[in-house]
């Protein structure tokens, strides 16, 4: 959301916060449940199952996308206030 981030090679540079952590070693490592989930729809749905401790559900965005939606989200937000 920042402006620096029109210029792609400086953003990532500076502000880009790529995640190289590997969650499911992490989770072993601590006797911790994980799970990988494959769709915002599968993380919704365990969600409600009941859990027994600590447990991660990992669920894998795009950045860069996200970015563009909540761009998009806000617009029409906008719009809307008018």
């Amino acid at each position: 959301m920042l402006p620096v981030s029109e210029f792609e090679d400086v953003f990532e540079k500076h502000y880009g916060t790529d995640q190289q952590v590997d969650f499911s070693d992490w989770a072993k490592t601590y006797g911790i449940s994980y799970e990988l989930m494959s769709s915002w729809d599968d993380f919704s749905a365990k969600l409600t199952e009941p859990s027994q401790g600590a447990r991660i559900l990992e669920i894998a965005t795009d950045r860069k996308r996200d970015a563009t939606m909540r761009k998009q989200w806000f617009a029409e937000i906008a719009k809307l206030l008018k």
